[in-house]
């Protein structure tokens, strides 16, 4: 199984939701392959953490260039709202991660009841 899924947000950014509560050291080889395949107009990837670090400390920004990142250009970032449209679509489809990550009962739930209310 996989520990993220790749989503293209626009012609130069992508987003990688974080299916683990592992420390990236798991699965950056592998993102760094997956991004090495992508598109040469690729610019960036953000990362969502959620399942690892909750609501808060959640979305990162690796800078590409020429299919590649250095992993020191991981850094934190506020994520847009076409960012958190994306990342909450997904997670309308997929909450069965939810139950996997670090928050507690209380947030899971509000998360998931927040979630429900997209589907309305």
């Amino acid at each position: 199984m996989k520990n993220y899924e790749l989503i293209k947000i626009d012609d130069h950014n992508y987003l990688a939701i974080i299916l683990s509560v592992e420390s990236i050291g798991a699965y950056i080889q592998s993102l760094h392959h997956d991004i090495s395949r992508l598109d040469s107009s690729v610019k960036g990837v953000y990362i969502d953490f959620l399942l690892r670090n909750g609501l808060n400390n959640r979305f990162y920004k690796i800078v590409v260039k020429d299919h590649s990142f250095d992993d020191s250009s991981i850094s934190r970032c506020i994520a847009t709202k076409e960012l958190n449209d994306a990342s909450n679509q997904f997670f309308v489809h997929n909450s069965k991660y939810i139950h996997r990550s670090v928050m507690s009962s209380s947030q899971k739930a509000r998360y998931i009841s927040m979630l429900s209310d997209l589907l309305k």
